[in-house]
């Protein structure tokens, strides 16, 4: 019974078979039907039921099928052996049309264009479609045993070539659809992608060996799509080529087969080793190391910024995924990144991430002043690693062994007393989270008593005067920004941040706008009138909208204050004004302004709201040389002789024996 059922579906099975070898050959309507009958029966007979089969290793076999039927007549031969070439050739025209269509509005050599052709069609690609890398990969092999050695760059560009084409025929044609570059678990050759500007990018690439990626490796799928999420990154943002290749696609890939090689599942969970393990991967490689290195903050950077949802866990975190409000971040000196790599424990590394979770996310603290309490708890918990012990089965005696190692520092109470407090609130938070049952150390025990000292920071006069007279030398932003420093004293991320609609004209008198970061609220002072001018002939020759900002980084963004400050340091070098003789702070500034104003007469208060201080007792910190201006007051005073005490005590003595 199973016998007959299976010879059933044999039989049904050749029909079809059959039929589709009859429909193919009906097509074909230019052999005569006398000869398709006898090529009919020759393919049954040989069990060939497609006309795709027609090899050239056919024709012979064919020839032997002629002779054994009785047919010699080499006339009659030709015509039969014609027929099937015939065959074999309008069979590909129909079947392949859409592929030659493709390829005849390609301009390329026509030896070239037949051989990749005919290779696409043996191997049944009926559209450029559907080349990807594996079928490159193919017809190298294919001419490595086919061409001249010397051919072969020539014949593996001719595919290039018609592969471009067909997706710069294919975008053309669909102007209103944007081609996407997906994710498959597959082998991919990058000038075989869907978008044709990134595709032809790599056509004249000498390395093409950089251009393919196997993304078929027997490796976790996660590391997989977070290599292609950072590549297809690099290929639509960063335009330059070379760029791309040296920042990008070269560290990358190496990346891509360290973390394979070593059973690395997840990029944003890598570790201090296993960096410094790559680092001596790309240290074999090339000779910048450090620009190689990149990579792993790249790639981190972008699964960081780009996941669906928050990693909380993730090893580095950076800020600009979290759209913090303006007040709560610093331009000129943003917080971008917070990495608990250095915590070694696990346990302790994630109520690290936890309290900073709260902080950047929940409290309302600046992200100066949180980064501040993450790197002062960082550093309690770096040394509780020191020791293995636990942040939330520490003693008094960890803490204090903490305590008195910061003590040995010889820091200045207010910093020391920082440190205290960042180790309080942290335990606090603990507490709170039910991390632990109470607090263990009492804060007053161990804070020190914090008596402001004064520093006279003022800029000398001939410093100034040095610096003002080499000023023409520097280029015209640092020219600009020193002035708002002297002339106002600004604090340098109140510079930083400057925008267009800052200055202005009121009263007769030029003003500033200015937002205080660290103060969170903005201030309108009187400024000097030729500083005005400067500022607003800058502002409309260089076309500054009222929302931007005055001075730019390279992308854009506020000028860094850190980059400020270098390039002031550098340019007094080159003009000659050392370090060694002056080295330049830009709060100094603020310190001269105040003192100046005060020394002139201003009250302090005056001097305070211009400053934009909350309380005297910060501005009496910024106005130096008080002590020296009390004994000159006191010796001018006490110099007059109505106000000399001894001199009347003499009077009084005289007159008293007169009596």
């Amino acid at each position: 019974m199973a016998a007959s059922a299976l010879r059933l579906i044999r039989q049904e099975n050749r029909q079809q078979n059959i039929e589709q070898l009859r429909e193919q050959l009906d097509r074909c309507v230019s052999v005569p039907v006398q000869i398709r009958e006898v090529v009919e029966d020759f393919l049954l007979h040989e069990d060939i039921f497609s006309l795709a089969e027609l090899t050239p290793e056919v024709t012979p076999l064919f020839a032997r099928y002629l002779e054994e039927n009785h047919i010699r007549n080499k006339a009659k031969v030709r015509t039969y052996l014609y027929a099937l070439t015939k065959y074999h050739e309008e069979y590909r025209q129909l079947e392949y049309a859409e592929l030659l269509l493709e390829v005849a509005g390609c301009e390329l050599g026509k030896a070239v264009k037949n051989k990749a052709v005919n290779f696409l069609m043996e191997q049944g690609i009926k559209s450029l479609a559907d080349v990807d890398c594996e079928v490159r990969e193919r017809y190298a092999s294919y001419l490595e045993t086919n061409i001249a050695k010397s051919k072969f760059t020539e014949y593996i560009k001719g595919l290039d070539r018609l592969k471009l084409h067909s997706i710069k025929t294919w975008q053309e044609s669909h102007p209103l659809h944007t081609p996407k570059i997906t994710y498959q678990p597959k082998k991919i050759y990058l000038s075989y992608l869907p978008v044709y500007e990134i595709a032809q990018s790599f056509y004249f690439t000498q390395d093409k060996q950089s251009l393919f990626w196997d993304f078929s490796l027997d490796v976790p799928e996660k590391l997989k799509r977070q290599v292609f999420h950072v590549l297809l990154y690099a290929l639509e943002n960063i335009k330059d080529i070379k760029d791309c290749k040296v920042r990008y696609l070269l560290p990358l890939s190496w990346l891509y087969e360290y973390c394979a090689a070593q059973g690395i599942e997840d990029l944003e969970y890598l570790e201090l080793h296993q960096i410094e393990g790559f680092r001596e991967v790309v240290a074999g490689k090339v000779v910048n190391v450090s620009n190689s290195m990149q990579i792993i903050d790249n790639a981190r950077k972008r699964l960081f910024l780009d996941a669906e949802e928050t990693n909380w866990n993730a090893n580095v975190w950076y800020m600009e995924r979290f759209n913090l409000q303006r007040e709560r971040m610093n331009p000129s000196n943003p917080v971008i990144r917070l990495s608990f790599l250095e915590v070694q424990d696990m346990d302790n590394r994630r109520l690290l991430q936890e309290y900073t979770k709260y902080q950047v996310g929940i409290s309302s603290r600046s992200m100066s002043s949180v980064r501040q309490h993450y790197y002062y708890t960082l550093e309690y918990l770096k040394y509780l690693d020191g020791a293995g012990i636990k942040a939330a089965g520490a003693s008094i005696d960890h803490i204090e062994g903490y305590f008195r190692e910061q003590e040995e520092r010889e820091l200045l109470p207010v910093t020391y007393n920082k440190k205290v407090i960042s180790v309080f609130q942290f335990y606090r938070f603990l507490r709170v989270k039910k991390h632990i049952g109470k607090i263990p150390f009492f804060l007053e025990y161990y804070l020190k008593e914090a008596v402001p000292v004064h520093h006279d920071r003022s800029v000398e006069q001939d410093t100034v005067r040095m610096v003002l007279k080499n000023l023409y030398r520097f280029p015209l932003i640092l020219r600009l920004m020193y002035l708002n420093l002297w002339c106002i004293g600004l604090r340098v991320n109140e510079v930083c941040t400057l925008k267009g609609n800052a200055y202005y004209w009121k009263d007769n008198a030029a003003w500033i706008k200015i937002y205080q970061n660290k103060m969170r609220a903005e201030k309108t002072v009187p400024i000097p009138t030729v500083l005005y001018r400067l500022m607003v002939d800058y502002i409309d020759r260089n076309q500054i909208k009222p929302g931007e900002y005055i001075f730019k980084g390279a992308k854009g963004q506020a000028y860094h204050a850190g980059t400020f400050v270098k390039q002031m340091i550098q340019q007094l070098e080159l003009c000659g004004i050392t370090c060694e003789e002056y080295h330049f702070k830009s709060h100094d500034y603020r310190h001269t302004v105040a003192t100046f104003l005060y020394a002139h007469g201003a009250s302090l208060q005056a001097v305070r709201d211009y400053l934009g201080h909350d309380q005297e007792e910060m501005t009496m910190q910024y106005v130096d040389y008080v002590p020296n201006m009390i004994k000159e007051a006191n010796e001018e005073y006490f110099g007059k002789e109505e106000n000399n005490l001894m001199a009347c005590l003499k009077k009084k003595g005289g007159a008293a024996s007169d009596k």
